[in-house]
C-alpha cells in the first residue's frame, strides 16, 4: 500500500510577523518566499476525496494521490471497497489510464475521454501538478511586477506574467504566514481558473493547504480537492510511477 503510516498533523501555529513591521516589503523578500516554499514538498503521497461540482451534478471520489516533484503524478480512482478503478499516471513525456477491471491500457486523446466519464471532468495534470501540492505553477518562468499590500493588511497582493505564454497571474499571499492563498490565471485577459489553497495544518513542521478549490468559470465548475494525513517527502514506493498491467491476457493498449 503506497500509504502505510500516514503522518498526523496539527493546525498551524501563528508565524512571527517581524515583515509587517517594516515600512517595505522588497519583491524579492516575496519572491524569495514564495520559491522557498516551491521547493518544501519534493514528492507527496495521500488519500484525497475530490468533489467536482457544476450546475445541477455534482459527483465525490475518493483517490490515493503521488506526487514527484512538479512534473510527474499518479491518481488512482478508488470504489467503496477502495479498489482502483482506473489509474492515471501523468509525467513530463505521456498522460496514461489503465483500467484494472477491463485490464486495459490508454494513452493519447482516449485518456481525456473516459477522465471525463470516471471523474466527471477534463484535468490538465502538467498544468495543476504545483497547485496540488501548495506551489505556484511555473514559478520559474514568471516575470513579476506590483507587489502591494492589500488596505487590510491581510495580503500581499502580486501580479506577474508568464515571460513564455504571456500569460497573467495574480497571486494573494497571507501577509502573516507568508503562504499562497488564491492564485488566478488569465489567458487573453479571460480567466483560465483561479486556485484557492486552505485549512493549513502543520504536517512534519512544515505547513500544507489541506483543501484546495480550484474554479473554472469558463466551464462553470468547482474542484474541491480535501487531503487525509498526507506525507510529505517521504519518498514514492519502488514502481510508483509503473501500471500493473496484469499478464493473464494481453492489454489493449490505444494510441
Amino acid at each position: 500500500m503506497f500509504l502505510s503510516g500516514l503522518a498526523a498533523c496539527q493546525t498551524a501555529p501563528e508565524i512571527p510577523i517581524h515583515h509587517m513591521e517594516d515600512k517595505s516589503v522588497s519583491p524579492q523578500f516575496l519572491v524569495q518566499a514564495l520559491q522557498k516554499r516551491q521547493n518544501q514538498v519534493r514528492n507527496l503521497r495521500s488519500y484525497v476525496k475530490t468533489t467536482v461540482i457544476r450546475k445541477k451534478f455534482k459527483q465525490t471520489m475518493a483517490q490515493i494521490i503521488l506526487v514527484q516533484g512538479h512534473h510527474s503524478i499518479r491518481l488512482d480512482i478508488l470504489n467503496l471497497f477502495k479498489r482502483p478503478v482506473g489509474v492515471f499516471i501523468h509525467d513530463a513525456t505521456k498522460t496514461l489510464l489503465y483500467l484494472p477491471e477491463e485490464n486495459r491500457l490508454f494513452s493519447g486523446w482516449e485518456v481525456w475521454d473516459i477522465m471525463q466519464k470516471l471523474l466527471g471532468t477534463v484535468i490538465d495534470f502538467g498544468e495543476y501538478i504545483s497547485v496540488f501540492s501548495g506551489s505556484i505553477p511555473r514559478l520559474e518562468y514568471l516575470d513579476f511586477g506590483m507587489m502591494v499590500l492589500d488596505p487590510g493588511k491581510n495580503f500581499y497582493q502580486i501580479k506577474a506574467v508568464d515571460s513564455v505564454t504571456s500569460e497573467k497571474i495574480h497571486i494573494d499571499m497571507d501577509a502573516r504566514t507568508l503562504l499562497p492563498v488564491r492564485m488566478i490565471k488569465r489567458t487573453f485577459d479571460r480567466i483560465s481558473y483561479i486556485a484557492q489553497w486552505e485549512n493549513y495544518k502543520m504536517v512534519d513542521g512544515r505547513p500544507f493547504a489541506h483543501r484546495v478549490v480550484i474554479s473554472r468559470p469558463s466551464r462553470g465548475e468547482s474542484l474541491i480537492i480535501k487531503y487525509s494525513n498526507p506525507l510529505i517527502n517521504k519518498g514514492i514506493p519502488a514502481g510508483g510511477f509503473d501500471l500493473a498491467v496484469r499478464k493473464t491476457q494481453k492489454a489493449s493498449v490505444k494510441k
